[in-house]
C-alpha cells in the first residue's frame, strides 16, 4: 500500500497531535500541578517562618515586661499585695497634698492566673494634688490600674474636690511555678 504525500502529512500530523496530547497528560500537566503545590507549600512556609519569629519577638519582649512586673511588685501572697497596695495608696496621698477620706478593699476576684483585689479610695484636696496622685497612680512599678474615677467639688465651684476611685492590683497565688508565666 502506498501512501501519498498528503496522506503522509495527514499521518503524520495525527501521531504529533497524539503524541503532544500524551505529552501534555502525563509528562506537562502533572508537572504544572506539582509546580503549583510546590509554590502554595513554600507560601505557607514562608508565612509560618514569619509567624513563628513574630511570636519569638513578642515573648522576648514580653518576657522583659514580665519580669519588670516581679521585680516591680508583683507578689505571691495576697496579703502582701493587698498591704502593698494600701500603703502605696496611702504614700502617694500623702505626697500629693490630697487626705484620705476612705479605703476599703471590696473584693477580690480570679482572673485567668492572677487574683485581683480592688479598693474604693476616697480622697480630698486640690486639682494640682490630684494631677499628682493620678500620675503616681499611673507611673507605679507595682501591678496598679484605676479602674474608675469620680470627681466633685464641695462645694460647687471650688476647689476642694472630693475624688472616689476604684482601683485594683494584682497577685499571682503559688499554684503558678515561681517564675513561671501564667
Amino acid at each position: 500500500m502506498v501512501l501519498s504525500k498528503r496522506e503522509k502529512y495527514a499521518g503524520i500530523g495525527a501521531i504529533a497531535a497524539v503524541a503532544l496530547l500524551l505529552l501534555d497528560q502525563f509528562v506537562l500537566s502533572p508537572y504544572f500541578d506539582q509546580l503549583d503545590t510546590v509554590s502554595q507549600a513554600t507560601d505557607k512556609a514562608v508565612r509560618q517562618i514569619s509567624d513563628n519569629a513574630d511570636l519569638v519577638a513578642k515573648q522576648i519582649k514580653l518576657e522583659k515586661v514580665w519580669t519588670e512586673m516581679q521585680n516591680g511588685g508583683l507578689q505571691v501572697d495576697e496579703s502582701k499585695a493587698d498591704s502593698q497596695a494600701q500603703l502605696a495608696m496611702l504614700q502617694w496621698a500623702q505626697r500629693a497634698n490630697m487626705v484620705v477620706t476612705a479605703l476599703k478593699t471590696e473584693h477580690v476576684a480570679q482572673e485567668k492566673a492572677f487574683e485581683v483585689l480592688s479598693y474604693d479610695i476616697t480622697v480630698t484636696g486640690s486639682t494640682p494634688g490630684l494631677a499628682r496622685l493620678i500620675w503616681a497612680f499611673e507611673t507605679a512599678t507595682i501591678p496598679l490600674r484605676v479602674n474608675e474615677i469620680q470627681i466633685s467639688s464641695r462645694p460647687e465651684n471650688t476647689d476642694n474636690l472630693t475624688v472616689r476611685m476604684n482601683v485594683s492590683t494584682l497577685s499571682l497565688p503559688e499554684t503558678n511555678p515561681a517564675g513561671g508565666n501564667p
